[in-house]
Parts: C-alpha cells; structure tokens; sequence
C-alpha cells in the first residue's frame, strides 16, 4: 500500500538480484489524532519497527481514520489497512478471553495495568492466538487508567440508593452490566457521544470512563462530582493487530524483530502515558469545582457485589474457548500487585 510505481520497480529489481523479497511499507489506521496522548507513542513504535527490522519493514499512518473505530478489524482483515490499533470491547464477543483486564474492580494504575495485560496475555494466550479468529495477528496489547463514576446533578454519588434515584448514562459493555445488575436502565452509547446526552440536561449522572473523557469529550462544565473507587469501574484495553496474510509475509527475522518493540516494555509506555494523562484530567476536574470523593466502604462492597454475576459470565465465555478464566483473571491480578509495587 501506499507505494509508488518507480518504488515497486527499483523493489523488483532488488529483489531479483539478491534473490531477496522487498522491503515492506505498510499503512496503519488508527482513529487517534495527532493531538491524543497516544498517537505520539505510537508514532514512536513505527520509528522502533523501522529500526529494529534496518529499514526493511516501514508503517506509514494517514492523516484521517479510514475506517471507524468499530470496523477496524474488519480494515485489517480486508486489506483495507496492513496494521490497526482499537478497543478490545469492539471484539468482545468473538474473543471474549481478552477482555479479562475491563473487568470490573481490578486496578487503579494504568502503567502497572498495561504491564500486567502483556505479561498475563504471552502466558495465557499467546500460544493460543485468539486474534486469529478474526483473521489478524496480534502486536501488542495495552490498558489505560481506571474508570469512574460522575455526577452531573446533585454533586458526588456513595450509595447505591442514591445512584438508582439518577438518570444514568454507562459505556457499552461491562460497565452497562454492573448498572443493569442494580436494576437501573442506563442510556448507554460511545464515549465520543457522551457530550451529545449530558449537554441536553436530560442526565443526573454518567459511568464507566477515565477523567480524560471527561476533558476530551468536552462534559467537564457540567460535571458536579466524581466518585473514585479504591480500585477502578472498569478499564479501556486496546490491540495493535497485522493482517495475518501480511504477517506471514515478513520474514521469520522481522517478525522477530517486530515482536521485541512490542512487547512489555512497549506496554509500560502506554501505560505510563495513560496515567499521566489521566492524572492531569482528574486534577482539571476539580480545578473546576467539582465535588471529587473516594467511595464508601458500603457503596464499594455493593458494587462489587453487582460485579459477581459479570465474572461468572466471562468465566462461562472463555471455558467455551478453552481458557481457565478465573486463572487468567488470577494471574492478571498476581501480575498488576507485582508491577504496581
């Protein structure tokens, strides 16, 4: 892709004389723009391909998106990008197995939660290959910082009564299901629309995003309080993924070399840069006035309460896979303990 003729040419004549194939030039489609903590970090990853495969294999990212977020996959698969990076949730019923780190209550740390996700995925799933289903290898996986309940009336919410009487907004997914589990109906949709329903005055309170969704998707003037949970709602987990046709191109080498940019310590930078991010939002947060509280005791054991049913769910979707899931989630906790030391 994104290579012109005279290039192909002088490729060709390379790689008949050498008896060696081409160098590889690749496009990768991200929906992140330059501005976005994240897009530095991954520019930075193309830079570390490029020089860890000696110019053989270069990744090129376009100005715009050329897909939307949730058919990024699809992008691969079809050639219509050789490299993507999205949200694990947008795939989380053909490989449910990766979403073992968005499972509510489990860290309050992105770095040591990206560390975590690496680590716990090369010893549980890797050998598996479960990006194979959907025709892509897997890169690199990361996590982001833990996720938050928010008031936008009536200031910080620390029991469960008090939710239930709050006309809620919840991310799709986990997040949705705890509040469904109490027994509230939540308006649920894409955190990129979530300025689209708190701006319309018809919501008391939204669920499950970072403080940087709160800055970013321009909801931090209505918000009134946020209430923090000793360990987060949930966490965004995101998969950098190849087309698996064009993996199996590289050379044995390459892939090799690939594969040593990213890994754990490519995670620990998104990670890292997560938090920091985070950190920074949180803190314009109540800069602004908002009312920014740690969860009761009580509040928090009835939420994990709500929980339980969700981990039984995941452990009853990944046994369909062959996966033990309550070891996978095990060893993701034994692992975020350990790096968060």
């Amino acid at each position: 892709m994104n290579i012109t003729g005279k290039t192909i040419i002088a490729g060709l004549f390379s790689a008949l004389a050498t008896g060696a194939a081409a160098d590889e030039q690749l496009v990768m489609n991200t929906f992140f723009g330059p501005t976005y903590f994240l897009y530095k970090p991954i520019v930075e990853w193309t830079e570390d391909v490029a020089k860890a495969t000696n110019g053989r294999v270069t990744i090129s990212i376009p100005a715009g998106s050329l897909t939307p977020p949730p058919k990024m996959v699809s992008s691969v698969r079809t050639g219509i990008a050789d490299i993507g990076i999205t949200a694990n949730i947008f795939f989380q019923q053909q490989v449910p197995e990766l979403s073992f780190p968005s499972l509510p209550f489990q860290i309050s740390d992105a770095e040591a939660a990206s560390v975590a996700v690496r680590e716990t995925y090369d010893e549980f799933l890797a050998d598996k290959k479960p990006m194979n289903r959907l025709g892509v290898e897997l890169l690199s996986i990361v996590a982001f910082n833990a996720a938050h309940l928010y008031s936008v009336n009536g200031g910080a919410i620390d029991s469960i009564e008090e939710l239930k009487s709050r006309r809620m907004w919840s991310l799709p997914g986990y997040t949705t299901d705890l509040i469904v589990n109490l027994g509230i109906t939540p308006v649920t949709g894409p955190a990129v629309m979530l300025n689209e329903h708190v701006s319309k005055g018809v919501l008391d309170a939204y669920f499950g995003v970072g403080p940087d969704a709160v800055t970013d998707f321009n909801v931090l003037s209505y918000t009134d309080g946020v209430t923090v949970f000793p360990t987060g709602v949930s966490t965004a987990t995101f998969s950098i993924f190849i087309n698996e046709n064009v993996w199996k191109r590289l050379s044995e080498e390459d892939r090799a070399a690939i594969a040593s940019v990213s890994g754990v310590e490519f995670s620990r930078k998104i990670g890292a840069a997560a938090q920091a991010y985070a950190n920074d939002a949180m803190a314009r947060i109540a800069d602004a006035g908002a009312e920014v509280i740690d969860a009761s005791d009580v509040f928090y054991a009835a939420m994990q309460e709500a929980a339980v049913p969700i981990y039984n769910s995941f452990y009853e979707a990944t046994a369909a896979q062959g996966v033990d899931g309550k070891a996978l989630v095990k060893s993701f906790r034994d692992n975020y303990a350990k790096a968060a030391k």
